[in-house]
């Protein structure tokens, strides 16, 4: 299976930054940018769908997360799924012999 290319959002920045007490901050940029990203990307819900990952290290813009689209569509729902995989068998038709064995059951 081929990988698609990612897709990194526009107009949204994440910035990890430390408190003087000691305690992590996130600071999240949205920009005009990331308006119209959004409409080009927003699924049949209306939302985008965004993987957030770390940084190993801040990009030039003291950036220390990576913000990439997630376009991930299912094949089919899960009970659809389970619906389908159960009714697979369904309709073979069965050969029953002729003979049950006659006298040899065991009861």
């Amino acid at each position: 299976m081929e990988r698609k290319p990612k897709t990194y959002v526009r107009g949204m920045s994440f910035r990890e930054k430390r408190t003087t007490t000691g305690k992590t901050v996130i600071n999240v940029y949205v920009s005009q940018k990331f308006l119209e990203f959004f409409e080009q990307f927003k699924d049949q819900r209306g939302g985008v769908s965004i993987d957030v990952w770390p940084l190993d290290v801040p990009d030039k813009f003291n950036n220390t997360h990576s913000l990439v689209l997630n376009d991930f569509v299912p094949q089919q729902k899960g009970e659809g799924q389970m619906n389908k995989a159960s009714m697979q068998g369904f309709n073979k038709e069965i050969e029953l012999p002729n003979d049950f064995g006659g006298d040899d059951l065991p009861f």
